[in-house]
C-alpha cells in the first residue's frame, strides 16, 4: 500500500540476486514520477498522488539491465489514504520506532514550541518533511495540545492496564473535542498529563 499526499515518499527497498559471474546489473526506471535512490524507489520531490486516488492502483515499470538484457519489472501500488503528518500503521507512534513511548509525546511538544503553538500542517506533506515526526496523532490536519493527550491518555491506560490503544483513542477524541475557547485549558491539560506521568515513571 502507498500513501498520498506525501511527496517524495519512497515505495521500498529493491532486492535482487544476480545468478551470473559479473555480479552487474542496472536498475532504472522510466516513470516520470518516481526515481531510484540508493536502491529504494521513491516518488520524486516534488511528486505525490491526490488523495481522490484513494483507493485506486498504480504500476511502476522497473527496468533491469544486465550483459544487455533488458528486462521490465512491473510493481503495482495500491493507493490509500491518509493523514499525511500522522503514521499509518500506529497513529500513536510518532517517531516510527514500533512503540508508544514518553519520547512521542516529547516529539509532539517540540513541534508545538517550534511552531509557536501549532496550526495546520502542510498537505501535501514534502519531500523535506517526510523524515520529520507524524505529529498528527488524531488526523484533523493540525498540530495541536490534542495530539499530545492521546499520546498520554494511552501511556496512562496502558501502564494501568485498562484499556487497549484504539479504545483509549476514541475515548480521548471523544472527550477532549477542542474549540477555540478551549485552547488554553488543552494546554494546561496536556502538559499537567506529561508531568504526571513522568512522576509516574520515576516512582
Amino acid at each position: 500500500d502507498f500513501p498520498t499526499a506525501r511527496m517524495g515518499a519512497s515505495v521500498g527497498a529493491l532486492q535482487f540476486t544476480d545468478q551470473d559471474v559479473t555480479g552487474n546489473f542496472v536498475v532504472a526506471t522510466a516513470d516520470p514520477r518516481f526515481e531510484i535512490r540508493d536502491g529504494l524507489i521513491a516518488l520524486k520531490p516534488d511528486m505525490f498522488f491526490d488523495a481522490s486516488l484513494a483507493g485506486s492502483t498504480t504500476e511502476i515499470i522497473v527496468q533491469v539491465t544486465d550483459d544487455g538484457i533488458v528486462v521490465d519489472l512491473p510493481i503495482q501500488l495500491n493507493l490509500v489514504a491518509n493523514a499525511p503528518w500522522q503514521n499509518r500503521l500506529f497513529n500513536l507512534d510518532v517517531d516510527r520506532s514500533g512503540n508508544v513511548t514518553a519520547f512521542d509525546t516529547l516529539q509532539i511538544v517540540n513541534r508545538l514550541n517550534e511552531t509557536g503553538g501549532g496550526g495546520p500542517l502542510s498537505t501535501p506533506r514534502t519531500f523535506l518533511e517526510l523524515s520529520m515526526p507524524d505529529v498528527d496523532t488524531n488526523g484533523d490536519g493540525s498540530l495541536t495540545p490534542l495530539d499530545v493527550l492521546l499520546v498520554v491518555n494511552f501511556l496512562n491506560a496502558d501502564t494501568e492496564g485498562e484499556a487497549d490503544g484504539e479504545l483509549v483513542t476514541q475515548l480521548a477524541a471523544d472527550s477532549l473535542q477542542p474549540s477555540m475557547s478551549d485552547d488554553e485549558s488543552l494546554w494546561l491539560a496536556a502538559f499537567s498529563a506529561i508531568e504526571e506521568e513522568a512522576k509516574k515513571r520515576r516512582l
